[in-house]
């Protein structure tokens, strides 16, 4: 299911090219835990509207769903990480504990086949992934 959505996700950020269940909630990708309700991993892809809002719909989620192993991932244009940096270091971002990691989408692109390849849980997208 991993390869599937890194494909589809790629393809999207103009580019070419695991036993999770995902869904979309309004804009947020979840993986689950095999077997299970618990969401393990939930990427935003942030193209057009406000990296804020992103961040703002990744938190509500984690508020919603979180029991502390989830990872969150904004993907997001090269040309606005300096934004996403920005407003994921606003105090109240940051005393709020989720943990919110960015990639931009020239790692993603530039890394797809060897994700796709080598990864076999969510855990791969560590390699690529960026915090504040």
């Amino acid at each position: 299911m991993l390869k599937e959505w890194l494909l589809k996700i790629t393809q999207e950020v103009g580019s070419t090219q695991m036993a999770h269940r995902k869904i979309s909630v309004k804009a947020i990708c979840c993986f689950f835990q095999k077997g299970t309700n618990n969401v393990i991993a939930a990427f935003e892809v942030e193209k057009s509207t406000s990296i804020y809002s992103g961040i703002l719909r990744l938190t509500d989620l984690s508020y919603s769903i979180a029991d502390g192993d989830e990872v969150f991932y904004l993907i997001v244009p090269d040309k606005r990480e300096k934004d996403v940096c920005l407003q994921l270091c606003r105090p109240a971002l940051k005393q709020n504990n989720v943990s919110i990691k960015y990639i931009l989408f020239s790692e993603l692109r530039s890394n797809c086949d060897a994700l796709c390849r080598f990864g076999d849980s969510h855990h791969i997208m560590e390699k690529i992934a960026k915090s504040v």
